[in-house]
């Protein structure tokens, strides 16, 4: 489920005290590998490493809290950019956002402040497919992709495959690309080889 379990793993098993920051950074690397244990890839294991290291003093509300509530304000200035220019496909399947580099610097913006942001659309209930493209430096579209489980969405779509015919990769419900182009051009490439995943009935709504 995560490299973390390893760890936590191989450190019982050598008989190794953990202290404190120890175990908040193997915490730490367990929720975010797991979608704080919402990922498929969640098991057992997972969960009694991270029941354990709470037994150890570990605080499931002050991680949570260092992890997804320290954003700066940037964050939700970019966040506001990026859902003006939701747009959705296929009957409301795919859900499509982009991001340009005015948009960073209106919002006095990092590319790190966009982490994570392609899981916004996820919230609504018709989305399979979530993408999220941001205009880099040099003409390089950074382009995130994410996917819900087939038991929820009744669809298996993997976006790795997509990323990979953008020359990206990653994991079957994550994944990313960086294309070279005009932000315009690759999010109409990029619309098109997901709605051909989609399946034919893909249409624009």
């Amino acid at each position: 489920a995560s490299a973390c379990s390893l760890l936590y793993e191989w450190s019982r098993r050598m008989g190794w005290t953990l202290d404190a920051p120890a175990r908040s950074a193997i915490f730490s690397g367990l929720t975010t590998d797991t979608g704080w244990f919402r990922f498929p890839s969640t098991d057992g294991r997972t969960l009694r490493a991270a029941g354990e290291l709470i037994e150890a003093g570990v605080r499931p509300d002050v991680m949570y809290a260092r992890l997804y509530e320290g954003h700066r304000p940037a964050r939700l200035r970019l966040l506001r950019e990026a859902l003006d220019t939701l747009r959705m496909v296929d009957k409301g399947g795919i859900a499509v956002m982009w991001l340009t580099r005015p948009m960073f610097l209106l919002s006095d913006a990092q590319p790190s402040d966009s982490e994570d942001m392609v899981n916004e659309p996820l919230a609504i209930g018709s989305v399979v497919v979530s993408v999220l493209l941001s205009e880099m430096e040099g003409g390089v579209i950074r382009v995130n992709f994410r996917s819900r489980s087939p038991e929820i969405a009744g669809r298996d779509i993997d976006v790795a495959a997509i990323a990979r015919h953008f020359g990206g990769g990653g994991h079957r419900r994550a994944a990313g690309a960086r294309v070279e182009g005009r932000l315009d051009e690759v999010r109409e490439q990029v619309i098109e080889a997901v709605r051909a995943a989609m399946g034919p009935s893909a249409s624009n709504c």
